[in-house]
């Protein structure tokens, strides 16, 4: 399909005027790379795993990981949200994106609303030395290039041998250790630690340790 929309933009290129011509190009080359993109994605492999989120046993909410393999591209979407009441009704949803190209991070994103307010909204592309970090009007530069391993990678991805991963969260490196058979500790700069048990290479148990305790037990 894609060869054939390139013959037919090469026999069309002819009929247009030279002022038309490069908006026409840059129309029909945008149409092509959605194409390709759409075509590649269709026969992309991919990967369901979804969580319950627990707190002191009883279900608090959903995470969902979705992971995309198309050749050397990987491409993982987190969708999680958790309903609990302190003194009030908290809703927190939050949507985590990553894109690795031959192992190495090209794009990443992170949202996260509560009770329906925008709290964090931040875009990470690479440049080929470094990051560019788009965070709202506020654009910065990471120099942590490459990045091989975040925190979205643990959901799939055993971390074996892996001794730091990024965290875009807080937009830097992490240490994480293995500290039982199959199980890792990770702990963030704002104290929190979390612990991730695999299967098989799979991530089945994250317990959150923070104020509010949280378990994230694999469903499928």
């Amino acid at each position: 399909m894609i060869p054939l929309l390139i013959v037919w933009l090469l026999k069309n290129l002819r009929k247009v005027k030279t002022v038309a011509q490069t908006a026409f190009i840059r129309t029909t080359a945008q149409l092509v790379f959605v194409l390709a993109l759409f075509t590649g994605f269709v026969h992309a492999q991919e990967k369901i795993f979804r969580y319950n989120i627990l707190h002191n046993g009883e279900i608090k909410g959903t995470l969902t990981v979705h992971q995309q393999v198309n050749g050397g591209q990987v491409h993982v979407r987190l969708d999680s949200e958790v309903k609990t009441r302190f003194l009030i009704k908290v809703t927190v949803k939050s949507i985590e994106e990553a894109i690795f190209q031959n192992g190495i991070l090209v794009y990443s994103s992170l949202c996260r609303i509560v009770n329906g307010d925008e709290k964090i909204n931040r875009r990470m592309q690479a440049t080929g030395i470094t990051y560019k970090l788009t965070s709202k009007d506020k654009i910065t530069t990471l120099p942590s290039y490459p990045i091989n391993y975040s925190v979205l990678s643990l959901y799939y991805q055993e971390p074996v041998n892996v001794s730091k991963i990024y965290s875009d969260n807080f937009q830097q490196y992490v240490n994480i250790k293995k500290v039982a058979t199959d199980k890792y500790q990770v702990i963030f700069p704002n104290g929190n630690i979390n612990y991730y048990t695999y299967k098989n290479g799979i991530c089945t148990n994250v317990e959150v340790n923070q104020f509010y305790n949280l378990q994230f037990l694999l469903t499928q």
